[in-house]
């Protein structure tokens, strides 16, 4: 019936509305593999009065012996954590994370692991 039709389409545009937040692919990407260990390592840095935007991540560590934490330079909160006592790699998919202007990142992480960074640059 035509009501029907019109019913599904509606509900599949508003899916597509919906969805179309959390399938944004990032401008650069960041990659890196450690074999020791790092502490508040600064691993990506924006261009000078621009912030960085965290679009996804993909962590994976051989060793339990220490967490992984990403996070902005001099915030308290990072915008990724992995437990490595209980998983050994994690990936973030929806990350929505902004850093201040100038705002750098860095890693803190036990030796033998694999980082990757999808973001974009912002104003």
């Amino acid at each position: 019936c035509i009501y029907c039709k019109a019913t599904l389409n509606l509900h599949y545009k508003i899916l597509l509305y919906l969805y179309k937040p959390f399938h944004h692919t990032s401008d650069k990407c960041f990659t890196a593999d450690y074999a020791g260990a790092q502490t508040n390592q600064v691993i990506i840095t924006p261009p000078a009065g621009k912030r960085i935007e965290i679009v996804s991540n993909y962590v994976s560590t051989e060793n339990a012996e220490g967490d992984i934490t990403l996070k902005f330079t001099g915030s308290a909160q990072p915008f990724f954590k992995l437990y490595t006592k209980t998983k050994t790699d994690a990936v973030g998919n929806v990350i929505c994370a902004l850093g201040e202007i100038d705002q750098t990142i860095e890693v803190t992480c036990p030796a033998k692991t694999f980082i990757s960074i999808g973001y974009d640059i912002k104003d």
